[in-house]
């Protein structure tokens, strides 16, 4: 086998691993930063784990993956940079409704946001939402 797609074939398989740790719970990793969502949210700088039933999302290139995560209130959702220069936002149609916010677009890092109170959350990647990089947390 070509060892570019040797390569391709490992990064998604990490992938894949990553996403199923998360999903039952199994995965230790640290973030860079995180903030709680209240109808005045804060955000500050913070080491850890993810908590257990956490959910993970990929970004790369233009997209979210999964684009749609649903929860329950109190879990987090953590968004891993895998490639590219990228934030998450939250709001829809490209405007920011001031929910939450990783900071300046940047790469290679991680940001977890808290959600304490259901419903549904949009958001999106300020360089990439025109090319329709947008995604939604819903949280019952």
């Amino acid at each position: 086998m070509n060892p570019k797609k040797n390569l391709a074939f490992a990064a998604v398989a990490a992938a894949f691993v990553t996403l199923v740790a998360c999903s039952d719970g199994n995965s230790s990793s640290s973030s860079s930063s995180s903030s709680s969502s209240s109808s005045s949210s804060s955000s500050s700088s913070s080491s850890g784990s993810s908590g257990a039933g956490d959910v993970t999302v990929n970004l790369s290139g233009t997209s979210f993956s999964p684009k749609t995560v649903t929860i329950k209130a109190g879990q987090s959702v953590k968004w891993v940079w895998v490639s590219g220069t990228h934030d998450v936002v939250s709001g829809s149609s490209c405007s920011p409704d001031g929910k939450f916010k990783s900071g300046s677009p940047t790469s290679g890092t991680t940001f977890t946001q808290k959600f304490d109170t259901a419903g549904t959350f949009d958001y999106f990647c300020t360089p990439h939402c025109s090319a329709g990089m947008t995604g939604q947390v819903i949280v019952q």
